[in-house]
């Protein structure tokens, strides 16, 4: 079964992102009968996936886990959550394909459109000046940060662990191809994309 956010070009996914639907008290006038029986999937278990889940536990919900393959293989975080809990935990491909409904919750810090993390590869000049230019035109849009503290490898491993979904590096390539390495954190692709295409 194909992904279908995934065949989505970058600007696509990113509209994507930004659109919520605020549901209507009258669709809560049963409670959650609604979705006993059903199969639930959260995508991620940090601390709100978490606390959702075992609200919802609670309600009498069936609940289970969809985390990243390296998640569970390195037993990050997330999985301990999981796991300590009592949840059942697979990956994406094992466990939304057979759920009745799926749950990406977005982190407080990022309930906006979406969460872009510019990162020059170095923290010195001439890096800084393009990088913080990007920077300051992905946040007419965007809520976006600027991360220079670490090696690139640390810097990608800690907008993970915040839930950014997308990584925007400028490079010394960058200067000379006028382009930057999107990285996703869920595929944990990386793709050269022209900096007037982001």
């Amino acid at each position: 079964m194909a992904n279908y956010f995934n065949t989505l070009s970058l600007r696509d996914q990113l509209a994507q992102l930004g659109k919520c639907r605020f549901m209507e008290s009258s669709e809560f006038e049963n409670g959650v009968e609604a979705l006993k029986g059903k199969k639930i999937v959260i995508v991620g278990c940090g601390a709100q996936g978490l606390n959702q889940g075992l609200n919802m536990r609670d309600s009498g919900l069936d609940i289970s886990y969809a985390l990243r393959e390296a998640a569970i293989k390195e037993q990050r975080n997330s999985f301990k959550n999981a796991t300590s809990n009592g949840f059942a935990v697979g990956t994406y491909s094992e466990l939304i394909p057979t759920a009745d409904l799926v749950l990406n919750l977005t982190p407080d810090k990022q309930h906006s459109n979406v969460v872009n993390t510019v990162m020059p590869l170095m923290k010195k000049q001439p890096l800084e000046e393009p990088a913080r230019k990007i920077l300051e035109t992905l946040q007419r849009n965007y809520k976006c940060e600027y991360d220079v503290a670490g090696s690139i490898g640390k810097r990608y491993r800690r907008q993970d662990e915040i839930g950014t979904p997308y990584c925007v590096t400028v490079d010394f390539d960058s200067l000379e191809d006028n382009a930057v390495t999107v990285r996703d954190r869920d595929s944990m692709n990386q793709d050269r994309v022209g900096i007037d295409q982001l």
